[in-house]
């Protein structure tokens, strides 16, 4: 038995099919009518109730003549069923020769008229409604025929599965896709080129004007901008269970849809009539990417099924996000994305065509919204090799200002490659290491291994917050809850790590870069270690190693009783929050979230001011380190985030430092 949803499909490939084979029907029957023979429709008779001919009023014209009032005494369908009538009955009542050869074009033209009537979707405006006949001749622009073209609408399948478990109850892996295909085509041709050779005097040499009466339609009937082609892919795994006649299935997958949207001249000025007509698309055919916008997106699922005897009994999708959105047109690229550390708000992003790490005019540039998110619309010419991608060497994606809404602390400078779907102190780094000429996958990797990060999602495309707070399904194939939370907690010690580097360098130099500063340094250490010497952030040793490379490599130096403390401050302060994560997660990991977020704010603010006091020597490195004890022994009403209601919960963490 087909499923009613694959029937419909089926019957729509049916109809275009047959919608095809109308059409060749038609033009052979046309071809059958001789050239002199003229087909001629009663359309009937029209009372004009409103129409002054004598008035010289120019409010009154024919062309301002509301079609509304016309009246008329029998309907246009029934004229053109008339029509169909009186050549048959001609046929049927020939004698001579002559009779009969007239009779076989009439009897061909009942053919093609009577063909014409019943193609679905065809319509002649001025036949099926009188009103329309009017505007023709009152000189209004009128459709004279609209086809609406039957969708094509199919879909195939592919699947292949494996067995996991026997015989009872069996258990298979499943591996499957699917692609999807579907047009929304409406035609026609209206008298505005008619209208335009009218205009020229009816002059021979613009009687090519006419052809402009030909259009296609890019609203539906309510005047809604529609995609003309609808392209849907499907990539799914998941297990299949079965009893007997009953069998269940959880599945999880990735769908990318795609759709291409012809564009009318009028939406770019706002004057848009719905119609592309052939000047339109003549005058772009140099420029296509002018004539079409694709749109997409690409979803993550999760969704369940049980059937008996074949039949679905239950169904669900337990959870779908949003990966990326794209539109690709005249205008550009939109490119959508996050600010992460946890979310930025605020935040000046831009796209970095020269790589100098601040926004120039000409440069695309938007403001982050409260929850991170923010949209790039980016210009084709910043596709410098016009592949349809932006390459890392053509700019790369900056943030600059904005503040941590989990902590409030102003948010510094963060970087990523231009295609990432996430930007964070670890994309930080790893812009920097492609741009010195490794590749992605490369980057990743040695990131990963240097920092001791469990995750095999790519560090652009994962989002920790999510897999935390939301348990994104696709995250969830191969990272739980618990990485989604280690590669947070991360993100929370590589930035504390380059903030005390920024205030080491604050308290030796004047510098307004010396964030960025230390996101290069960092990611070049990360570089240049051995392969058995990694990153430890909680480490103080191995956190001096790092402090004493950057300043190296800026020329600077501190006492040996400085370094040495500065590393153990950062190293302490990593470990509190180590310790405050593992606290927060005792309850559930989600809980986690709220008990970071002000020993947060300790750690990458105030530890970071404290350091700087270390490296201008305002305070000595025993005195500094008392002060970053009591600091960090304070206790902590901790804010939770439920919606936009907020409450304090009071959380007490045990002191590292004795």
């Amino acid at each position: 038995m087909v499923p009613e949803e694959e029937k419909e499909k089926l019957e729509k490939s049916e109809r275009f099919i047959k919608a095809v084979g109308d059409i060749v029907d038609t033009i052979a029957l046309l071809s059958q009518i001789p050239a002199d023979q003229s087909i001629i429709i009663d359309l009937g008779s029209f009372s004009l109730t409103d129409f002054k001919a004598g008035s010289k009023d120019k409010n009154k014209t024919a062309d301002k003549l509301d079609t509304n009032s016309v009246e008329t005494t029998k309907t246009v369908a029934d004229h053109f069923k008339d029509a169909i009538n009186t050549v048959n009955k001609q046929t049927d009542t020939t004698t001579n020769s002559t009779e009969k050869t007239t009779a076989t074009n009439n009897k061909s033209t009942s053919s093609f008229l009577t063909k014409i009537n019943s193609i679905e979707g065809l319509n002649f405006p001025i036949l099926t409604n009188p009103k329309n006949a009017i505007n023709l001749l009152t000189g209004k622009t009128t459709d004279l025929i609209v086809y609406d073209i039957p969708d094509l609408d199919f879909k195939f399948d592919i699947e292949s599965s494996f067995p996991v478990y026997g015989p009872v109850p069996i258990i298979k892996g499943v591996l499957g896709g699917s692609f999807e295909a579907k047009t929304d085509l409406k035609i026609g041709f209206d008298t505005a080129g008619i209208n335009q050779w009218k205009n020229d005097d009816f002059q021979l040499s613009s009687i090519y004007k006419v052809f402009d009466g030909f259009y296609l339609s890019d609203w539906d009937e309510k005047g809604k901008d529609v995609n003309e082609l609808t392209l849907k892919a499907t990539i799914e795994a998941g297990l299949d269970v079965s009893v007997l006649v009953a069998s269940a299935s959880l599945r999880g997958g990735i769908e990318g849809i795609v759709g291409l949207d012809v564009v009318d001249v009028g939406e770019n000025t706002g004057k848009s009539d719905g119609k592309i007509r052939g000047s339109e698309i003549i005058s772009r055919i140099k420029t296509p990417w002018e004539l079409f916008k694709l749109n997409g997106k690409v979803d993550v699922f999760l969704k369940g099924e049980a059937k008996v005897l074949f039949k679905t009994v239950w169904e669900k999708e337990f959870a779908r996000f949003n990966l990326a959105k794209f539109t690709l047109s005249a205008d550009g690229f939109t490119f959508s994305s996050k600010l992460s550390q946890s979310y930025i708000a605020g935040a000046t992003i831009f796209l970095d065509t020269n790589f100098n790490n601040q926004w120039d005019e000409g440069e695309i540039k938007t403001v982050s919204n409260e929850y991170g998110k923010f949209d790039l619309d980016i210009p084709p010419e910043v596709d410098l090799n016009g592949d349809g991608e932006i390459g890392t060497d053509e700019a790369q994606l900056v943030g600059l200002g904005g503040f941590n809404t989990s902590s409030g602390l102003p948010s510094g400078a963060l970087i990523a490659l231009p295609d990432s779907q996430i930007v964070t102190p670890l994309t930080s780094l790893q812009a920097r290491l492609v741009q010195s000429g490794l590749t992605k996958d490369a980057v990743n990797t040695l990131i990963k291994d240097k920092l001791s990060l469990d995750l095999t999602a790519s560090l652009e495309t994962f989002d920790p917050l999510k897999s935390v707070g939301e348990n994104d399904p696709l995250q969830a194939v191969n990272q739980n809850n618990d990485d989604g939370l280690n590669i947070y907690l991360a993100h929370i010690q590589v930035q504390a790590l380059l903030n005390h580097s920024q205030a080491l360098l604050d308290g030796l130099q004047t510098n307004s870069n010396n964030l960025l500063t230390a996101i290069d340094g960092l990611a070049r250490f990360l570089q240049v270690s051995t392969d058995t010497e990694n990153l430890v952030l909680t480490n103080a040793e191995s956190v001096k190693t790092f402090f004493n490379f950057l300043l190296q490599q800026e020329q600077l130096t501190l006492t040996p009783e400085q370094l040495q403390t500065a590393a153990q401050i950062t190293a302490t302060g990593n470990q509190f929050l180590s310790q405050v994560k593992d606290i927060g997660a005792s309850k559930s990991v989600k809980d986690a979230l709220p008990v970071l977020a002000s020993v947060k704010r300790v750690v990458q603010g105030t530890l970071s001011d404290y350091i700087q006091q270390l490296a201008t020597a305002e305070q000595s490195p025993e005195n500094i380190f008392a002060t970053v004890k009591d600091a960090l022994n304070q206790n902590y009403y901790l804010v939770d985030a439920n919606g936009n209601a907020f409450g304090n919960r009071y959380v007490y963490v045990e002191a590292i430092i004795p």
